[in-house]
């Protein structure tokens, strides 16, 4: 509910605070006083786009100010979602535009983009305007307006119905993309097979080209470390007999024929040949190393150089390399298991008509429920009609078949029937005043099951009056058993019906036009009316219709 709404500098509201209960509630005033001002301002807390001409002339910014009382649980959910927190069970909402044309809404005490707001504000009001008539010359609105009238079976419906359509369409498109682009899905799937075939045919390892560099370079040399290997040995081991091996042989052998003339000789001539018996076994080592090297594993080389040749031949289209190579590979793979999945097009095709059937009978199920609601649609707006004079015109609503598209296999149209005229659209065979009345009694039916705590209707009853306004008012007021209504109004057969009424007056003495806002209650309401009656507040005859009004409005509304 709303609780509180302020406005300062907007338009030529200088300054305005209404405080409003449940029920309903009357905004009235003279014309240009600046009554659907205050629904601007209410529009911009809602994330209504902004620009400098609401801003008072000579004011720096307009502000507006709303607190709204949320006891909704799926209004709670929502703001508890978005972590909005409230202040005991209030939400505030401030809105603040600069005369520079920059704009700021705060949500819950937080800055809050205006598109973020709109999610929330589905859930705090609904605003019904003059302009919705515009709105009922677009089919799309009127098949929203019936989809919505048929609560959770048609959304569920509708919903069945969109998803098989979907698929529908995707598949389609799939089937499209194949056929027009088969030449290029034709070169791609060649290019994939033969580099599959050729990574399949090398079966290449990662990093397996450094490998095989490694290896070609050691084989390649495998003569040349066999003979250095030789000629070390011979260095060491000649035959000849004054090879180092030899004459250190010699030397020890003189040192020990000495060491009984010096026993230290002998310690000495031990350490030489300790040294030599372990040099022997090292070059015998040596020598059987140089030995035992397979001269006939150059024949690999060949064999190693050619399929490091086809690796690199390989890897070239990847800049040389072989695991950049190998990922492409394994793309290629990828890409041909999904072609395999979608080449064959008659199976598609099949599976195209399989779903397209499909869409059909969702699309039928969906046009009985459409039609059917409908029918019950346009038996509770007239009903209303009749209290509204019209008793002589009814509501159609027309449910007829098209070529599937995204939102049903049927088109809804609002058409208008009157006594000895043809069956017209809505929006051709109604006046004024009558699609005022066929908007209030559409109103009314479809804001009966509405979730949202606060309907607010802006002079919807433009073009009546008499009797006929005195319904208008009298279905308002019915509306706010269940419904904060607040209603923008120049009827006094309207105004009559409310809990509350709040005035605007204007004073265009000064340099500009300022309006100001009061609450009006017993005798002050009852002069009120009376302005609105005949324009004179003092008339006793204006005076006594206005309490009749008033006290009729009072009587009713104790009945319902």
């Amino acid at each position: 509910m709303l609780s509180e709404l302020s406005v300062k500098d907007l338009g030529v509201i200088q300054e305005a605070k209404l405080e409003f209960s449940s029920g309903l509630s009357v905004i009235t005033g003279e014309t240009g006083a600046g009554k659907s001002l205050l629904l601007t301002g209410l529009r911009l807390l809602m994330g209504a786009r902004s620009d400098t001409k609401v801003v008072r002339n000579g004011a720096a910014r307009a502000t507006v100010d709303g607190v709204w009382t949320i006891t909704n649980a799926a209004a709670l959910a929502a703001l508890e979602e978005r972590e909005i927190e409230l202040e005991g069970d209030e939400l505030f909402v401030n809105r603040f535009i600069q005369d520079d044309g920059k704009s700021r809404l705060i949500l819950g005490g937080r800055n809050t983009p205006t598109s973020a707001m709109g999610e929330i504000a589905d859930y705090l009001v609904e605003i019904h305007g003059q302009s919705d008539q515009l709105k009922l010359k677009d089919p799309v609105i009127q098949r929203q307006i019936l989809d919505s009238f048929g609560g959770v079976k048609l959304a569920e419906s509708f919903e069945s119905y969109g998803k098989v359509f979907t698929t529908w369409k995707k598949l389609q498109k799939k089937i499209k993309d194949l056929e027009e682009n088969s030449t290029k899905r034709e070169i791609e799937l060649r290019y994939n097979q033969e580099l599959v075939k050729r990574y399949t045919d090398l079966a290449p390892e990662p990093d397996e080209l450094t490998e095989l560099e490694t290896e070609i370079e050691k084989i390649a040399h495998l003569e040349d470390i066999a003979e250095g290997l030789r000629e070390a040995v011979a260095l060491v081991l000649p035959e000849e007999t004054d090879s180092p091996f030899s004459i250190l042989n010699q030397a020890t052998a003189l040192l020990w024929k000495l060491s009984k003339y010096d026993p230290q000789l002998s310690e000495i001539a031990d350490l030489i040949d300790s040294g030599l018996k372990n040099i022997e076994p090292g070059l015998q080592d040596l020598e059987n190393y140089a030995d035992d090297i397979d001269l006939e594993s150059l024949q690999k080389l060949h064999e190693l150089e050619d399929r490091l040749r086809d690796l690199k031949i390989f890897a070239k289209p990847f800049g040389g390399d072989l695991n950049k190579a190998i990922e492409a590979c394994d793309a290629a793979q990828e890409a041909l298991n999904e072609s395999e999945e979608d080449s064959d097009l008659d199976f598609l095709k099949s599976e195209l008509a399989e779903l397209f059937a499909s869409v059909e009978l969702a699309g039928k199920n969906l046009s009985e429920l459409r039609a059917t609601t409908a029918l019950a649609l346009a038996k509770a707006i007239n009903e209303e009609l009749a209290d509204l004079a019209m008793r002589s015109t009814e509501l159609v609503v027309e449910v007829s078949p098209k070529t599937p598209s995204v939102d049903g296999a049927d088109t809804v149209s609002f058409m208008v029937e009157t006594k000895g005229a043809n069956r017209r659209p809505i929006i051709k065979a109604a006046s004024g005043g009558e699609l005022s009345r066929i908007m209030l009694a559409l109103e009314v039916v479809t804001a009966r099951d509405a979730v949202k705590g606060t309907l607010i209707f802006d002079e919807i009853d433009s073009g009546i009056g008499g009797a006929t306004a005195i319904e208008v008012g009298k279905k308002l007021a019915k509306l706010a058993k269940n419904h904060q209504v607040i209603v923008v109004s120049h009827l006094p057969q309207v105004a009559c019906w409310a809990e509350e009424q709040f005035v605007i007056t204007k004073d265009d003495s000064g340099d500009f036009v300022t309006t100001s806002v009061h609450k009006v209650a017993g005798e002050e309401r009852v002069k009120e009316i009376a302005r609105m009656l005949s324009g004179l507040a003092e008339s006793d005859t204006g005076l006594a219709h206005a309490e009749e009004l008033l006290a009729t409005a009072t009587e009713e509304k104790a009945k319902f």
